[in-house]
């Protein structure tokens, strides 16, 4: 069996990158053999401009190949082009960013602002509280930690900044998306509040943390064939994801892969497909042969990419995050 897959579009952590930042087995592979057959490919992410663009240097580094991508950043609030035009460029607005903090100082202590600009991460917190849990993001790199421990013991850049260079940068139009960390109860009251607040007018995506910018992954990949293609039809698109923040795309494309997910909603997507007869979403591990030739235009097995998906269901999923936002 083989399928026309013209345009494949990547989440970058957790599915092509690990938790340290490297690109995990066979990625390398597999990004290398969609350039060779000529298909278009995307990274999409909610990490910030910088960090995408670094992913990219490393990818190129490790095939030795000058990989052409495109670029959907902040989740989809800027948009490039591999040829170099920038198809969106949507910064969140002084009046949103003060509303948001507004809303956290009202909601809870101790929450972790990571705010992400094109050049540059900056980090605040709102106030002091006793013990809080959550993770702290740079350049790719995820650490799990007690954040005010880390605040006094670990040497993460931007942690904090002064509230006058962040009035400046928010001034200025710098930031582009924010992800709010706490704990999953009060990241339920504060995702709730900011919805009440904003309606559609921002989005916002409530997994292990908030995230608000000014577009989704689904966005980034509409825009896209848009601009290639003169419609935003998603047939022939692939999406390769395994966040909660994926799904929107996983579930709109007409292929998807689901990749080292560890959350029931996001792998049900490969999960109702093959329920509705479907041989173009799948549940992987790893990026193995097979699921290479899935994603590249090769024959591939459907009976195998079933067991292994089934296989990933039984044994990889651990967390059921829509009840406790974690």
């Amino acid at each position: 069996m083989k399928n026309n897959i013209k345009f494949v579009a990547s989440d970058i952590e957790g599915t092509l990158v690990d938790g340290k930042g490297n690109l995990r087995e066979n990625a390398d592979k597999l990004i290398k053999t969609i350039n060779d057959n000529n298909i278009e490919f995307a990274l999409q992410s909610g990490m910030s401009l910088f960090e995408i663009e670094n992913t990219l240097s490393k990818i190129k580094e490790q095939t030795n190949k000058d990989i052409k991508a495109d670029v959907v950043a902040f989740a989809g609030a800027y948009i490039k082009s591999s040829d170099g035009t920038v198809l969106k460029d949507e910064p969140l607005t002084m009046e949103e960013l003060t509303k948001v903090r507004e809303i956290i100082k009202d909601c809870a202590n101790g929450t972790v602002i990571v705010y992400r600009g094109k050049d540059e991460n900056y980090r605040e917190k709102t106030l002091e509280v006793e013990s809080v849990s959550g993770k702290v993001k740079y350049s790719g790199l995820v650490v799990l930690v007690s954040l005010l421990e880390a605040l006094k013991k670990v040497n993460l850049p931007n942690v904090k900044i002064s509230q006058k260079m962040l009035q400046a940068k928010m001034a200025n139009n710098e930031i582009y998306s924010l992800e709010i960390i706490n704990t999953g109860s009060k990241l339920q009251k504060i995702n709730a509040e900011i919805q009440k607040a904003f309606g559609s007018s921002v989005n916002v995506n409530a997994g292990r943390s908030v995230q608000i910018g000014h577009g989704t992954k689904l966005d980034g990949m509409k825009e896209l064939q848009k601009y290639k293609k003169g419609k935003d039809d998603l047939s022939g698109v692939c999406a390769i994801g395994d966040g909660v923040n994926d799904i929107v795309a996983l579930e709109n494309a007409e292929y998807a892969i689901v990749t080292n997910t560890k959350y029931e909603s996001v792998y049900n997507v490969a999960k109702n497909s093959i329920n509705n007869g479907s041989n173009k979403k799948f549940a992987v591990g790893e990026f193995d042969d097979e699921t290479i030739n899935f994603l590249t235009n090769q024959n591939f097995s459907s009976e195998k990419m079933l067991g292994t998906s089934k296989t990933v269901g039984a044994t990889k999923i651990k967390h059921k995050e829509e009840k406790t936002l974690e």
